[in-house]
């Protein structure tokens, strides 16, 4: 929790069980956390910025927690997703969520099942998520956060072992993606 600048970038896969396995002995990744993650996104574009409050709610391993975060847009990055965001965990996220509603911003949902796993290459912490996404199929995700020249060297391992290129990279948070199926 806190602050920090979140550099990340998604991959489609088709056998996502397949896919962790495979990173999983490339990289040594181990597990951290598994469950689901049941997002409710405000845009906040009405007040003049490139951003989005999330309140999300976590439940897997007998816990439940509610995160609030801010996410907003650093410009000038090509071919990785790079926001600054700012989080804190919350009791409840219920009345947090009634006061955007009730203040005219409009709820936006994105439920999936994560497995999130820990890696280090050459120094380097990173993470990776197995997602499940309700109505987008199947993703990984690798998480770098605040190192492009990290994330690169990370991401060419990914990309080796799951037989992608540069090209097959998603920098669209899956927020825009639920958008965009629905066609705005």
């Amino acid at each position: 929790m806190g602050e920090g600048v979140e550099m990340e970038v998604k991959y489609r896969v088709d056998d996502l069980d397949l896919a962790i396995k495979a990173l999983t002995e490339v990289l040594g990744l181990r597990p951290v956390w598994e469950g689901v993650e049941e997002d409710t996104y405000f845009r906040l574009r009405r007040c003049g910025i490139d951003a989005v409050a999330r309140v999300r709610r976590r439940s897997g391993g007998g816990v439940e927690e509610w995160v609030l975060t801010f996410k907003s847009r650093v410009p000038g990055f090509e071919g990785v997703k790079v926001r600054r965001e700012y989080e804190t965990r919350v009791e409840d996220g219920d009345p947090i969520i009634r006061f955007f509603v009730d203040a005219g911003f409009e709820p936006l949902r994105v439920r999936k099942s994560r497995r999130v796993f820990e890696g280090s290459l050459h120094g380097l912490g990173f993470s990776v998520t197995a997602d499940r996404v309700d109505g987008l199929g199947s993703f990984v995700e690798v998480e770098v956060m605040g190192d492009r020249e990290g994330l690169e060297e990370v991401l060419s391992v990914v990309e080796s072992v799951l037989g992608k290129g540069e090209g097959d990279r998603i920098v669209h948070s899956y927020l825009r993606m639920v958008l965009g199926a629905r066609g705005e």
